[in-house]
Parts: C-alpha cells; structure tokens; sequence
C-alpha cells in the first residue's frame, strides 16, 4: 500500500495499492508529497493537486485533464504525450519538465515557469501562456495557436517550425532569432496582404539576419520597423 502524505505536515491523506495506471479521478490530492512518485498512465482526470510536489515524478502517458495543478512544483517532471487539455497550471514550476507531445491544450498557464521545458510537438493551441516564463524552451513543432503569449518570456526559445497563427504575443519578450516569432509578431498587427507576404518573407528567409532585413527594400519595411520596436529588448 502505498501512502501518500502532505508535503507540509507529514499526515496521510491518501492511500493506495499501486500508483500506476491507477484510476485517482477526481481525487484530492492537494500540497500531496509526490516527489519521484510513478503515475505512468494514470488517470488524474479532474483530480485537485493544487500545491503539490511532483518534482522528477513520471506521468508519462496519464491523464491530467482538467486536473488542478495551481502552484503544483513538477520540475523534472516526466510528461511525455501526458493529457493536459483544460487543466489549471497557474503559477506551476515546470521548469525542465519534459513535455514533448503532450496535450495542453485550452490548459491555464498563466504565470507558469517553463523556464528550459521541453515542449517539442505539444499542442499549447488556445492556452493561456499570459507571464509565462518559456525562455530557453524546446518549442520546436509545437502548436500555438491562438494561444494567449501576452507578457510571456520568449527569450532564447526555440521556436522552429512552430504554429503561431492567431497566437497573441502583445508585449511579449521574444527570442529576436526565431524568425517564425518574429513572423508571428508582424501577423498579429499585419493589415494588408502585402503587409502578410512580408511576414511570410521573414519566416520562410531563416539564412537572413539582422542586417540583410534592415538593408531590405519593401514598401513595409518601416511599418514592420514600428511593429517590432514595441517589443521588449528589441534589437532596432
């Protein structure tokens, strides 16, 4: 049997056989000790671990959706292809956890710490990233569409080959190499279709740098200039 305690008093709060595939639905499970825990394939649909410690757990293949997991600590946490559609991820630390292929979408990330995740071929479509912290994140293949970015910390990301159609990246902190964030950027304030085939131009051009695009001759040049001068930290 195996027995779970409150992080911060010590006191069982929960007990079962085995954790594996083990079908917690709904469970409370709030400020749960689960560092290290193996909740390979289990179903946490819905379940409360708000406040909880699963730093380095597996939850490789479980389903979380829906799942509350405000403030919850997942560091190093494994999350390879987990269900996180909808869940509640407000100010949850995943820093390093590896989120490859996972499920987050319409998931609340709201002033989450995804400080050097790994996020390669999630699908982040219609979440909210609004403070994220993503600098130094594998977002590569990932899907962002009509994701909320406002505020989000971009900075280093790798953004390759991602979709951001729709994504809102309004005062957000963007890694100034990622030429699909830079692309993504100029759509959200394009206009015009020529103002459009110029984003286009920018993300499929990834052997351009800085100084080929400020020596460009296009119509909406200034125009893309002004777009990007609102960014944090940008280099024009």
């Amino acid at each position: 049997m195996i027995e779970i305690e409150n992080r911060h008093t010590g006191y069982v709060i929960a007990k079962y056989p085995d954790l594996i595939g083990a079908d917690l639905t709904g469970a409370n499970l709030t400020e749960a000790d689960l560092i290290g825990a193996d909740l390979t394939g289990a179903d946490l649909t819905g379940a409360n671990l708000t406040g909880a410690d699963l730093t380095g757990a597996d939850l490789s293949g479980a389903n979380l959706a829906g799942a509350d997991l405000t403030g919850a600590d997942l560091t190093e946490a494994d999350l390879i292809r987990t269900n996180l559609a909808g869940a509640d991820l407000r100010k949850a630390d995943l820093t390093g956890a590896n989120l490859t292929g996972a499920n987050l979408s319409g998931a609340n990330l709201t002033g989450a710490d995804l400080t050097g995740a790994h996020l390669r071929l999630a699908d982040l479509s219609g979440a909210n990233l609004t403070g994220a912290n993503l600098s130094g994140a594998n977002l590569i293949r990932a899907d962002l569409r009509l994701a909320n970015l406002i505020r989000a910390d971009l900075s280093g990301a790798d953004l390759r080959k991602a979709e951001l159609i729709g994504a809102d990246l309004r005062w957000a902190e963007l890694n100034w190499n990622s030429h699909a964030l830079i692309a993504a950027a100029l759509r959200s304030a394009a206009v015009t279709k020529s103002q459009f085939l110029l984003a286009d131009y920018i993300e499929s051009e990834v052997s351009k740098c800085w100084p080929d695009f400020l020596k460009m001759s296009h119509p909406d040049r200034a125009w893309a200039i002004s777009v990007l001068r609102q960014y944090p930290r940008n280099p024009l």
